[in-house]
């Protein structure tokens, strides 16, 4: 329906970077170690122009860092940011005790010390490109509007909570209230063959190599003994009875490798087991960072997001290089763009996603600030970030055509 976002030519507008040299650059390890994933990732990213975004965080990042029209950005306050917000890296989050919730779920590119209009322009842009096949532009720009009005409610006031103060209802609050009632055992059931021997499922997981394996679960055990010494889980809840690994999770972290460690839940039921994610970290396209930064960031935007309830978290070192360990949950679901298409309830989205996004920067200290800098430049961010979801329908059309066997 968007005819001023579809339009495209093959000119590029803002940073001046070869798209397809910068998309080898940022997955060379993966085409290096792991072809085969990298052949499905860029299927996966020619099939749809929001799967495109979805793949690129470090291409909107260049520009957000380098474009001269893009240069109010970076006069914003300066905080951590999520560093690859979209509208699906959003989901449920539903721990004991605390009622469900919508929060911030990928966080691989947080980035301390960053423009936070870096994650508002990113998931602005990302509400254009996943609802411009449905939406107007007039209907656009008022979605725009409210995610805009969602972030100043919330930035308006400086205290920090326990617990996400969001404001949620309608089919949002359904969403929520519907996906928090899986329970753990059809998530185990699902991902395990926990009635038989406890061990993953082997067809939707890869076996680790038996010497890589041993390594993993030397790793694993050091690190599990700590959380245990610290009193965050009984020891009995660190009893590891499987180890797995994927690379086809995700979408921009296709290819990269993942640890899946499968311990002895409460009640030495199947049904409670835990499953612990260990995915290798990968430096941040936002801004220069190195190891030890990422896994500090990375750790410090979690920690926020699901205001510490995963017990598990933190990182750990398997042959020499650093991975991220969290927990799991069956509530993990997001709210596709595929699944609406009336504009009052994109609205109504768009000003929920605002709100998470100001609460997760709360903790930077600049919400007034935040507020004002958005109340002034929003209006005018709202052009830029239209002419780029046409710069991002060029960009798709070169990679589509591109080749990536050479």
């Amino acid at each position: 329906m968007l005819g001023l976002i579809w339009n495209a030519t093959d000119a590029r507008d803002f940073a001046n970077i070869d798209v397809i040299k910068e998309i080898k650059q940022f997955n060379k390890s993966v085409i290096a170690t792991q072809p085969a994933a990298f052949k499905h990732k860029t299927q996966y990213m020619s099939a749809g122009l929001f799967a495109f975004l979805r793949g690129t965080a470090h291409l909107m990042n260049a520009d957000m860092q380098k474009s001269a029209g893009l240069s109010f950005l970076r006069k914003a306050p300066r905080g951590l940011v999520a560093g690859d917000l979209h509208i699906h890296n959003f989901s449920v989050f539903s721990p004991t005790g605390k009622s469900a919730t919508y929060v911030i779920d990928d966080l691989d590119e947080a980035f301390a010390d960053a423009p936070l209009s870096f994650d508002v322009f990113r998931l602005s842009t990302s509400l254009v490109i996943g609802f411009g096949d449905r939406l107007n532009e007039q209907q656009l720009k008022l979605a725009l509007k409210e995610l805009f009005t969602g972030y100043c409610v919330r930035a308006a006031h400086k205290k920090t909570y326990d617990w996400p103060q969001t404001p949620v209802s309608g089919f949002i609050k359904k969403f929520i209230a519907k996906e928090s009632q899986t329970t753990q055992k059809q998530f185990i059931k699902k991902k395990t063959i926990g009635e038989a021997d406890n061990r993953f499922d082997y067809s939707k997981h890869e076996p680790v190599p038996e010497n890589e394996k041993k390594a993993v679960e030397k790793a694993m055990r050091s690190y599990l003994n700590k959380v245990a010494s610290a009193n965050r889980v009984p020891v009995s809840e660190t009893e590891i009875l499987d180890i797995s690994q994927r690379f086809d999770k995700g979408l921009s972290s296709i290819g990269l490798k993942r640890y899946f460690v499968l311990l002895r839940g409460p009640g030495n039921s199947w049904k409670e087991n835990h499953i612990i994610e260990v995915k290798i970290v990968r430096n941040s396209s936002v801004g220069a960072s190195n190891t030890d930064k990422q896994m500090k960031d990375t750790l410090e935007a979690l920690t926020r997001a699901h205001f510490s309830r995963d017990p598990y978290l933190g990182t750990v070192s398997i042959g020499g290089k650093a991975f991220l360990v969290r927990q799991n949950y069956p509530w993990s679901e997001t709210i596709e763009n595929t699944t609406i298409s009336d504009p009052e309830k994109v609205a109504q989205l768009a000003g929920v996603l605002g709100f998470i996004t100001a609460d997760f920067h709360a903790q930077s200290g600049q919400g007034a600030a935040m507020k004002s800098w958005l109340e002034k430049s929003g209006k005018g961010m709202i052009p830029w970030v239209f002419a780029y979801a046409r710069q991002l329908k060029t960009d798709w059309k070169v990679f589509k055509n591109a080749n990536f066997t050479d």
